[in-house]
């Protein structure tokens, strides 16, 4: 019988960075990668370990510690403080740029697209990704 551990990660669904899928690391090498609202379930060997989700370039991490026959549940995704942060500076440009282009243009449609552009593109600048692990899944359980 195998003494390994099963880890899974969700990555919660968001229109941030939708399309692209985030690279999985344990121990600094690459397991995979995750999509937006996926999972990812992968056997681990008991012991402490890093686990690490990068956005773009910009990575988190997280040390867990995984018994015998155990699983862990962990979540990740765009940190909320970004929509504290981008939302309102995606809003002020949405109006600015729309106030410009149906003002001098007529072209909402554009304004639009730029809106969303910027939504996207924002995590880069203000964005992050969390990693945490989820109430109620200790090792051992």
């Amino acid at each position: 019988m195998s003494d390994v551990g099963t880890v899974k990660i969700n990555r919660k669904s968001n229109f941030v960075s939708s399309v692209r899928k985030w690279d999985m690391l344990l121990d600094g090498k690459k397991i995979g990668n995750i999509a937006n609202g996926k999972e990812l379930s992968f056997e681990v060997a008991p012991g402490r370990h890093t686990i690490q989700v990068k956005m773009f370039s910009i990575p988190k991490s997280l040390e867990i510690d995984l018994s015998p026959n155990s699983s862990m549940e962990l979540e990740c995704g765009i940190s909320p403080e970004y929509f504290k942060r981008s939302l309102p500076v995606a809003v002020l440009i949405f109006l600015l740029i729309g106030l410009f282009f149906v003002g001098y243009f007529h072209n909402l449609p554009l304004a639009i697209f730029v809106f969303i552009a910027f939504t996207v593109v924002l995590p880069i600048a203000g964005g992050y990704p969390y990693l945490k692990r989820l109430d109620g899944n200790r090792p051992g359980r």
